[in-house]
């Protein structure tokens, strides 16, 4: 090994200053998997060998972003990766004694916004293929910085090296390993709340950032403010149970922000699932498409999507409901005919009840209306005179007989609620009638009482949607245009708020529960077409939102007018736009996996 000059001895004592000692580094380099250089380069000798070259860099991306080639901030950024030299040689000759890291030749603040900086710039596709050519060796590189000469500039002003300065990089991997494993304060506190789940995960700090799988299960560099004194702590152990993951900032995500996109929303999309988000797509294609056609936003809405959502639950929940029914008839008429069952604990309760209201059975099986509650309401006595002549026709029933006189009473109870205005205590004593018959013969036929609950399960999720929305038929197309709008309400402070909440948990779960398989979630979806309504607006002049967006644009101007003008010009010259809001949401949506 050759003998290392003074200037050397000097960069390597000083390196060295925060103690630490052989053995606690040759713990940290087998933690990390790297070796370092037997003969590493003086800090301030790279700073004399680069000088020349590190000012003719500076002067090309000044110029590129003159031409407006380039912006310049972009411009800023790398003219100062350049001019500071400690970063590239942090990149450099710091990051390949690993144990010592950024800590051991930078200021602690420094050492943070390297590794926050180099960490975001680096997450960047474009970027991601250039650093793979960084790897590859200088063939590649200059292939890839003919192609992508932009991009080249970028990298070679965070990196120090330019061109035929390939070699003096220690290592193209070095620095690879270094970002991917690069994690900051805000990304460490945004990861925990990720991986914990639940409503955390979508908490609004997240918005800028996503989870990635750390290569090859490598350790996560902690900034050295973070960390106490002991050196062992300066790198967290890998995972004994799974791959480990680290946060890094999304551009997609952070230009979505920038639009004007709730920070809440990004973090929903992030923890959506990919068919939630695929439903997005198609409600962000309907509103695009609705902004340029407004005929075709008469038809159409973000909200139908949702809609459809339902639909495709209340399908399956239909169906097995008219399998369950049918399978109840087979069952009935096979098993229950010769079979005679006690019904009188079932008259005996149905007959209390007829007691409470004043009726009286008399001996001929009639009913005596004179003391009862409901006197002269000719519509109820009617009713329940048909229910007793039913019953008193035959005391010993069979099976099979108790099973149509159930289906005789839903036909009484549906034709009276809507004839005669049934409700109340006199529909009460009859549903328990029914009941009570029910689960007699649930008791006494196990396998037809298990399709009684399915079929009454089934029947409960479908009639409580159609009550909700009364006007729609439920077997048309256009059955979710209605129901996407009922939607709606769930972000809303309507009354029926809760109904509508619990409309979608019952159908959710039954669909689910006869074979559906939803992943996907229509309380995001909701949600997700009202954000878009409250960036683009929507075209119907007359719900609330376009009535109120027709006062304003027919409102004298004022003090505030004016703002809003100035407003919209500064957006106006920082790109903020509605084409650009619809590219970036796009472009978001898709940049899953």
């Amino acid at each position: 090994m050759a003998e290392l000059t003074e200037e050397q001895k000097a960069a390597i004592a000083n390196s060295r200053a925060r103690t630490i000692t052989p053995a606690q580094q040759a713990a940290i380099d087998r933690v990390q998997g790297v070796t370092a250089p037997e003969e590493p380069l003086g800090f301030t000798q790279r700073v004399g060998q680069d000088f020349d070259r590190r000012k003719q860099n500076i002067g090309g991306m000044v110029a590129e972003s003159i031409k407006g080639n380039q912006g310049y901030r972009e411009g800023a950024m790398q003219a100062a990766g350049q001019g500071f030299a400690a970063v590239g040689d942090v990149v450099g000759e710091g990051i390949t004694s690993v144990g010592r890291g950024l800590s051991a030749i930078t200021p602690d603040p420094l050492e943070d916004e390297v590794i926050n900086q180099l960490g975001i710039f680096f997450d960047q596709p474009l970027m991601q293929a250039g650093k793979r050519a960084l790897e590859q060796g200088m063939e590649a590189w200059a292939a890839f910085s003919e192609e992508n000469p932009r991009a080249a500039r970028n990298i070679e002003a965070v990196t120090n090296i330019s061109g035929g300065g390939l070699a003096t990089l220690q290592g193209g991997k070095v620095l690879s390993r270094t970002l991917q494993q690069a994690e900051n304060a805000a990304a460490r506190e945004a990861r925990g709340l990720i991986e914990g789940g639940g409503y955390d995960s979508v908490d609004s700090s997240t918005a800028r950032f996503r989870l990635e799988e750390i290569p090859d299960n490598r350790p996560v560099i902690a900034p050295r403010q973070n960390i106490d004194s002991d050196w062992n702590e300066v790198v967290e152990p890998r995972s004994e149970t799974g791959v480990r993951m680290r946060a890094v900032e999304s551009p997609e995500q952070i230009r979505a922000i920038k639009q004007g996109f709730d920070e809440g929303l990004i973090a929903m999309i992030r923890e959506a699932s990919p068919v939630d988000r695929q439903k997005m797509l198609k409600s962000l294609e309907i509103t695009e498409k609705s902004k340029r056609n407004l005929r075709y936003g008469m038809d159409e809405r973000a909200s139908n999507i949702a809609g459809r959502s339902i639909m495709d639950r209340y399908k399956i929940v239909k169906s097995r409901n008219t399998e369950a029914g049918q399978s109840i008839g087979r069952y009935a008429k096979n098993n229950m005919q010769s079979t005679i069952v006690d019904v009188e604990p079932s008259v005996e309760a149905f007959r209390a009840g007829l007691d409470d209201m004043g009726i009286v059975i008399k001996d001929d099986l009639t009913l005596d209306f004179s003391n009862a509650s409901i006197e002269n309401l000719s519509g109820i006595e009617n009713f329940l005179s048909n229910i007793v002549k039913r019953m008193s026709s035959n005391r010993k029933m069979t099976a099979y007989e108790v099973h149509q006189f159930k289906k005789f009473i839903d036909a009484q109870v549906s034709y009276g609620k809507v004839q005669e205005g049934l409700s109340g205590k006199a529909e009460s004593i009859v549903k328990d009638l029914r009941y009570n018959l029910n689960k007699m013969l649930g008791d006494e036929f196990p396998e037809y009482g298990a399709l009684n609950k399915t079929y009454s399960e089934s029947i409960d999720a479908i009639n409580e949607l159609q009550r909700l929305v009364p006007r729609a038929d439920l077997s048309s197309d256009d059955a979710a245009k209605q129901v996407g709008i009922l939607l709606r309400r769930l972000d809303s402070n309507a009354a029926s708020q809760s109904q509508v909440e619990e409309m979608v948990g019952a159908l959710d779960d039954l669909g689910n529960k006869y074979g559906g398989s939803f992943t996907d979630d229509v309380k995001t979806q909701v949600k997700f077409a009202y954000e878009l309504d409250k960036i683009f607006g929507t075209t119907r002049s007359g719900s609330m939102s376009g009535q109120i967006g027709e006062a304003l644009a027919n409102s004298p101007r004022t003090s505030t007018a004016a703002s809003e003008l100035a407003r919209i010009a500064a957006e106006k010259l920082r790109g903020v736009n509605q084409k650009a809001a619809f590219e970036s949401m796009q472009e978001l949506l898709n940049s899953f996996d």
